[in-house]
């Protein structure tokens, strides 16, 4: 066996490695290019070659394309390994942007620089499909990011590739916009025109805001996680969606989503109330009941769940018509983080209060709000005491 050297270019050098012949008697060899300067450098990258050779841990690069990888992807990881929301969600991102823009590239050849400039591109004004001439959020760089290292990963682990070039892609820092939560006056507010709304979207958007629940948590809360006599909210599933399958109950988001949260004392005589009056409802359905075994807090008249759009399309219609703020609904939870750190909950609570995985996601993503309120304090002295 022998290794060998030969010129390819201006700073580019061919590694050749021979490893005998084959049972027709044609050699095989090995081979790769590298871009040095000099002869030498080429000796060392040679030297190198061989040793992985002979270790076992060299790959030889696959031909096949990014686009290529990603179906083998689908087929032998995504589908088996990912909750039927996920995949779909990945799928649209993966067709929306990586294949157009990615998809034509060698595996092999991709570097962790053409993962960085996609990435980059994504910050600039006018990327977002929506017609709106503005970025994507941080929030959805890093979901891209997420799913470049999921694609790459098992391209190492099937031994595609020996590295990930995704690796240590930079994550964003996320962090919610300074118009995006409610303050407390615009809070008491809200509370006060939701007085007027059918109790069921009341308790939805009070219960959203005060004990912090993610839609998919709203939507598949049912009566028997609920306890009225204490107060008490279990968040055991999350209500999800798929074309495929349709409605379906998973896990929460993380393991600390699944928690028990303290219900303000003044929605729990809303609740008691709802609950009558949907369970008289239930009765005169009778045969027109279509929610199964499911007893949803939160359903259509005969049982059924809501689609995930339903409540921001209530959300938008109650806001319009009492000349409120617009802010998302999902913004209800940070609206919620923000009064309790605000007034003087501690990150610990509020991150087990929110389901967060751990409180440094909590801390990392408040942070700025807990400075803003002590400025405001600053202020305060300012306004009174001040030249």
């Amino acid at each position: 066996m022998a290794g060998s050297i030969e010129k390819h270019g201006k700073n580019s050098y061919r590694l050749v490695y021979s490893m005998g012949f084959d049972a027709n008697g044609k050699r095989i060899k090995r081979t790769k290019t590298v871009h040095v300067k000099t002869k030498k450098e080429a000796e060392k990258e040679l030297a190198k070659f061989i040793a992985e050779i002979e270790a076992g841990e060299y790959i030889k690069p696959a031909k096949m394309s990014l686009s290529d990888f990603i179906q083998l992807w689908r087929d032998n990881y995504a589908e088996k390994q990912l909750s039927p929301k996920t995949f779909e969600t990945y799928n649209n991102y993966i067709n929306t942007r990586i294949i157009p823009q990615l998809g034509h590239l060698q595996l092999a050849d991709i570097k962790p620089i053409h993962l960085i400039r996609f990435l980059n591109n994504l910050k600039k004004n006018g990327t977002r499909l929506d017609g709106k001439n503005s970025s994507l959020s941080e929030a959805t760089i890093n979901y891209y990011r997420r799913i470049l290292k999921n694609i790459f990963s098992r391209a190492v682990e099937w031994k595609f590739l020996q590295v990930n070039p995704a690796e240590k892609l930079p994550k964003e820092k996320e962090s919610i916009g300074k118009g995006n939560v409610y303050d407390e006056n615009e809070t008491r507010l809200l509370l006060k025109c939701l007085e007027k709304e059918d109790l069921k979207w009341r308790l939805y958007f009070t219960l959203a805001l005060t004990c912090g629940l993610r839609k998919g948590e709203l939507l598949a809360l049912q009566w028997e996680d609920i306890d009225l006599e204490s107060g008490t909210l279990y968040v055991r599933h999350s209500l999800s969606y798929t074309k495929e399958k349709g409605f379906f109950l998973k896990e929460p988001k993380t393991k600390r989503s699944k928690r028990e949260i303290a219900i303000p004392s003044f929605v729990l005589p809303l609740l008691k109330k709802y609950k009558n009056v949907r369970l008289r409802e239930k009765e005169k359905l009778q045969d027109e009941w279509e929610g199964g075994n499911y007893n949803f807090v939160f359903a259509t008249w005969n049982g059924k769940p809501h689609h995930h759009s339903y409540p921001r399309t209530k959300w938008e219609r109650f806001l319009k018509r009492n000349n409120l703020r617009y802010i998302r609904p999902h913004d209800l939870r940070h609206t919620s983080a923000t009064i309790m750190l605000n007034n003087g909950v501690n990150y610990k609570t509020v991150s087990e209060r929110l389901g967060h995985s751990s409180t440094r996601i909590t801390f990392d993503f408040y942070v700025h709000r807990t400075k803003e309120a002590d400025r405001s304090a600053a202020e305060c002295f300012d306004n009174q005491f001040g030249a």
